[in-house]
């Protein structure tokens, strides 16, 4: 009788019978590191247009119609990653059983792994947005790609996009757990795309090695740095992809 009484109160248990599905995982999962995936295709736009403003206009102002684009797509990424994050912490704390699903951060969060590298991303991005503003007015008007808080900018909306790759590949193995192939052909298109859009955020930052302005003088000749840094580029995305994987 005390052990049947035992099995009943843990049946009713809110932790036994209110936690989260793994269905209810996956489907946040997978629609936050979809969001994230349009914030960086927003950003990576809204930079593609950014580049031909400055080239034909110059720099202006701040707020731009390219910056606020990119600042759109930034603050998209990181409602996705602070949604995930709180969501999963709740989720955590409530349902004991449910923390196994979940990597903790700081000993306060839980989440996945790609949920914190988009919100270390979009924060890293938008942070550097005044640091610029400030920049320029220290120093004047300078639209290289090279400028540091340019750098800082754009790798950000680089990482963000490839922390949707990681948050799209946890939702694809919990689908695949489930064997919901809908689910898991959808995550790992958007793994695509993500990779697709982190690669081409970096890319534009690397495209400045190929600038005889940007070459080392050996002397005798010089030594451009496009091919270095995209072997490096390349050999990174390369590496976090398989280790998401």
């Amino acid at each position: 009788m005390a052990q049947h009484t035992v099995g009943r109160t843990d049946a009713l248990s809110p932790s036994a019978s209110h936690a989260p599905s793994l269905h209810a995982v996956l489907i946040l999962r997978l629609t936050g590191g979809l969001v994230a995936l349009l914030g960086a295709i927003i950003s990576f736009v809204g930079t593609s247009w950014d580049i031909q403003w400055h080239a034909l206009i110059g720099r202006d102002r701040t707020l731009i119609p390219p910056h606020e684009m990119m600042l759109a797509g930034i603050t998209l990424g990181g409602i996705a990653a602070l949604t995930v994050i709180i969501t999963e912490t709740i989720w955590a704390r409530r349902y004991k059983s449910m923390a196994q699903e979940f990597t903790p951060f700081a000993g306060l969060f839980s989440g996945p792994l790609g949920a914190y590298i988009v919100g270390y991303a979009a924060l890293n991005a938008a942070v550097a947005f005044p640091l610029d503003t400030y920049w320029h007015t220290l120093y004047g008007i300078d639209v290289t790609l090279w400028a540091p808080f340019h750098i800082m900018i754009i790798s950000g909306m680089a990482l963000m996009a490839f922390g949707a790759v990681y948050i799209l590949a946890s939702a694809a193995h919990i689908a695949a757990r489930l064997q919901a192939r809908k689910a898991e052909r959808s995550a790992y298109l958007g793994m695509i795309g993500a990779f697709a859009a982190s690669l081409s955020l970096f890319a534009l930052l690397v495209s400045q090695g190929s600038s005889p302005h940007n070459s080392v003088p050996l002397g005798f000749a010089s030594f451009s740095l496009y091919p270095v840094l995209t072997a490096l580029l390349l050999g990174c995305l390369l590496g976090g992809a398989v280790y998401a994987l």
